[in-house]
């Protein structure tokens, strides 16, 4: 049984593993599915939704699949190592 439930914006960052502006920014270029509060300024963000959308598995997202395709850059050596 999958548990989805609705985020803020700060816990859809945390979610996502991405900063909150970032996300913000995201929302409003359309990159993310979300939807507003009544009152306009709040975001809400659903969590199948995100899944879905960021291509994770929905009927495992009560288990927390994240997307094993996904590779962080390595990190580039301090200019000192590189000396």
């Amino acid at each position: 049984m999958s548990i989805h439930r609705w985020l803020s914006t700060a816990q859809a960052a945390e979610y996502l593993s991405v900063n909150p502006k970032t996300l913000r920014r995201w929302a409003k270029a359309g990159l993310v599915p979300f939807h507003r509060l009544p009152g306009g300024r709040d975001l809400r963000f659903h969590t199948a939704e995100l899944d879905a959308h960021m291509g994770l598995d929905v009927a495992a997202a009560s288990q927390r699949v994240r997307n094993t395709d996904f590779t962080r850059p390595p990190e580039r050596p301090d200019e000192e190592d590189a000396a």
